[in-house]
């Protein structure tokens, strides 16, 4: 939340980075994957990229952030949602400028998320992918509609 009102949310970020550390910390095996804790992972990965993007910082990989592979893809497909958000503010904004940029970014994620093959039964990532394909769509129908007035 404190991302899209463009609060400073250092503080936040570095209590949510804490934390995943120390569940990190207890977690091994198996329940990196089929626990809450492969749900909270997404949720964190979802949000530092969102921060990412917002703050024009490469994205980091999951080894950086220090989870797993399958809930940091799985919340860089989130995040494209999360993106179109802070578009559509800017659009409505009237800052179109910082809205293409955001728009360059989103499309960026998405094309890279697109080339990931995997089975379903690794992780499941297919429906995001078809999720993510339509919200780049759908921004860019807006992006078209509010650029070209």
């Amino acid at each position: 939340h404190a991302i899209h009102v463009d609060a400073d949310h250092d503080d936040v970020s570095k209590e949510m980075r804490a934390k995943m550390a120390n569940l990190m910390s207890k977690l091994e095996g198996d329940q990196l994957l089929f626990t809450s804790a492969a749900d909270a992972m997404m949720e964190f990965a979802e949000a530092e990229r969102l921060d990412d993007v917002v703050n024009s910082r490469p994205l980091r990989g999951y080894s950086e952030m220090g989870i797993t592979a399958q809930s940091w893809v799985m919340g860089l497909a989130d995040s494209i949602g999360e993106i179109r958000r802070v578009i559509v503010t800017c659009l409505m904004n009237g800052d179109t400028g910082r809205a293409k940029e955001l728009f360059a970014a989103m499309e960026e994620i998405a094309e890279e998320l697109m080339l990931f093959d995997v089975p379903d039964g690794v992780v499941q990532l297919r429906r995001k992918q078809d999720v993510s394909r339509g919200i780049v769509e759908k921004t860019r129908s807006d992006m078209l509609g509010a650029c070209s007035k």
